[in-house]
């Protein structure tokens, strides 16, 4: 007993000593992975990680740097992750260690490939967190993350936080790693991912649009919509499927010219964008802006900022948003309000008559105005016809979902399981091919919260 009384605090001293495991200056912090097509079905791996002294400012006193400092890549042909980690280990003095790792980017042509082994390893790994963030580059992986040089975010990690998570824009879906990986394996819908790019300089000898038309008719892709990149979203988005298509292919016109703008009611007169069709003039030509989507583990269609919105308000996950609006009052300008999803949309199936009624309910307030409208006249007026274009581009796009692509984003099989008996009842009623015989409604509730701090008098 003696023995055992002394032996405690000694193995005690030895576990609190630090000397077990690998010291934190040993370690290189992986913040993201690209991940593109290699030869003989392997993957060419780009490994991000960050160096810590560029972050910490290391001995100097002027703090931490930006940019292209920040980061480093190496890129790794393997048939796997952690393949790649074991050779980048040979490459480098430290260790690579994927417990900090935000993101998991592919680039178009592995997506339309299928990210399903990925995603399993992933899934498996005990070292890569559960919420990792997943995306879609519309060039290669490692061109996105080359051309990362955060500006004013110096850490790599938080950079990516902040742009796929905590940013309110609803340009973007948000869907994380491990939500990705379970519908996935219990086929209950369909995952969409952010849409990232690189953009291109005005003059460039080929547009953003251009090179991925050009790409895209070569790889041929996994489905036929997704060669012209969302065709159909583009008649949502008030752009004409054949001038899209005309201006795809004409190399050296400037991004914006190459953008339509929005004549519908919804975004009006922003343009379409897409990541990667942003004129950018500072270092960090990297963007992030619209929505992938996949049937099953294959990429479909990249769809634009507008096709994400939606998406957004029908999953409920639309959050103080700037958004424009026709008015008939003055159908040259557009009125901006501060658009709010306070409360979830409500679904409601009916399997007897074939129906899906939708309520949305939103509110705003008025933040742009042309001078000589009087909004306090028709405030009425505007939130019916906001809340009518709402309900009319929602619809829209579940049918485009629906009967263009076949894919299911926003969960309606997941939903209409609480139709049936069991499982069984389920899968006889194949409700997969009978969905696409159901009438949809979306009904808007919609309210102005506030007009502003002006309040003008009716004009005589």
């Amino acid at each position: 007993m003696k023995l055992i009384k002394y032996l405690i605090p000694l193995c005690a001293a030895f576990v609190l000593s630090g000397c077990f495991g690998s010291e934190p200056n040993d370690v290189a912090y992986v913040s993201a992975l690209g991940i593109d097509t290699g030869l003989q079905g392997n993957y060419d791996i780009t490994i991000q990680f960050a160096r810590p002294t560029q972050i910490s400012g290391g001995s100097s006193e002027e703090g931490g740097k930006g940019g292209e400092e920040i980061v480093e890549n190496i890129q790794v042909e393997a048939p796997d992750i952690y393949s790649a980690v074991n050779i980048a280990n040979h490459l480098i003095s430290k260790r690579f260690s994927l417990s900090h790792m935000k993101l998991i980017v592919f680039s178009r042509e592995a997506a339309q490939n299928g990210i399903k082994d990925v995603m399993e390893t992933v899934s498996r790994s005990n070292e890569m967190r559960p919420d990792i963030i997943t995306a879609v580059s519309r060039e290669t992986a490692n061109s996105y993350l080359e051309n990362l040089k955060p500006i004013v975010e110096v850490n790599p990690a938080k950079y990516y936080q902040l742009i796929f998570e905590k940013n309110n824009s609803g340009g973007v879906p948000k869907m994380n790693g491990i939500s990705s990986m379970n519908y996935l394996v219990s086929n209950q819908r369909d995952i969409v991912m952010p849409l990232t790019g690189v953009a291109k300089a005005n003059g460039d000898g080929q547009s953003s649009q251009g090179q991925e038309g050009s790409e895209e008719s070569q790889s041929g892709g996994s489905s036929g919509k997704s060669q012209s990149e969302g065709s159909s979203g583009g008649s949502q988005g008030g752009e004409s499927s054949g001038s899209a298509q005309e201006e795809e292919s004409t190399p050296g016109k400037s991004i914006e010219g190459d953008v339509p703008i929005t004549d519908k009611g919804f975004q009006y007169k922003n343009r379409n964008y897409k990541a990667g069709e942003i004129k950018l003039i500072n270092e960090d030509k990297s963007e992030a802006l619209g929505m992938a989507v996949f049937k099953g583990d294959k990429l479909i269609a990249a769809m634009s900022e507008n096709e994400a919105n939606l998406y957004n308000i029908l999953i409920g996950d639309y959050k103080d948003n700037y958004t424009s609006f026709f008015s008939p009052v003055t159908p040259e300008k557009a009125v901006t309000i501060k658009l709010s999803q306070r409360r979830k949309p409500v679904y409601k199936i009916d399997k007897n008559n074939k129906k899906v009624k939708i309520s949305i309910y939103l509110e705003g307030e008025f933040y742009s105005l042309p001078y000589d409208y009087e909004i306090e006249d028709e405030v009425e007026e505007f939130e019916k016809s906001c809340a009518k274009e709402i309900s009319k581009r929602c619809r829209e796009f579940i049918i485009s979902m629906r009967d263009e692509y076949n894919a299911d984003i926003l969960g309606f099989g997941e939903r209409a399981k609480g139709c049936f008996w069991d499982m069984n009842e389920y899968n006889e009623y194949n409700w997969q091919e009978k969905f696409k015989e159901y009438d949809i409604e979306v009904t808007t509730m919609f309210r102005i919260r506030h007009s502003g701090i002006t309040y003008r008098e009716r004009k005589n």
